[in-house]
């Protein structure tokens, strides 16, 4: 991603999975919208939940959300970093996805720019997120909340938290559904 980052020419930048898709209307109504809001915003949006056949499972709407450095430490550490638009001059501000983490770099970077920048929600959805039992962070999704888990102790998270209990939740259900389930 990062060296996709950097050859981008334009002024912002919205990523995709390879298995993710954009939101119908999407763009034209981004581009219609963005001199609404100045450069030191992060525009994100909603994300549905697709299946295979790119049927809608779910919808998810973060408008309640306050993407802050604290929330986001301590509070929620989930984020929707599909359904962002980044203003592409952030990268040289913040630095790039540290391409040391392998699962949540993304909630690294999301965590760095809540202390600079100011997070506006669209109350759209800008991506359709496949959601299947081959995608990397629901293999390894114990990883991921390590991961989570390191980056939120580098930062002074506390340790009780409902980011902890988020996260802590995950992991029960993985033994629940995987190690226990031969008892």
């Amino acid at each position: 991603m990062n060296k996709g980052i950097n050859i981008a020419t334009g002024n912002y930048i919205i990523w995709l999975n390879g298995d993710d898709e954009l939101s119908p209307g999407i763009l034209p109504y981004l581009i219609k919208n963005l001199n609404l809001f100045n450069r030191d915003t992060i525009l994100f949006g909603n994300l549905d939940i697709i299946d295979n056949n790119s049927q809608v499972i779910n919808k998810t709407n973060f408008i309640h959300q306050n993407f802050s450095f604290q929330y986001l430490l301590n509070i929620c550490p989930s984020v929707p970093t599909n359904a962002i638009l980044y203003p592409k001059d952030i990268f040289d501000k913040i630095g790039f996805f540290k391409t040391n983490l392998q699962f949540a770099f993304d909630y690294d970077f999301i965590l760095r720019a809540s202390k600079n920048y100011i997070f506006e929600h669209i109350n759209k959805p800008i991506i359709r997120f496949r959601h299947h039992k081959n995608a990397k962070t629901s293999k390894n999704f114990l990883q991921f909340d390590k991961e989570i888990f390191k980056i939120r102790m580098q930062n002074k998270g506390q340790i009780v938290s409902p980011a902890s209990l988020y996260s802590l939740k995950r992991i029960l259900s993985y033994y629940k559904k995987y190690v226990f389930k031969f008892y």
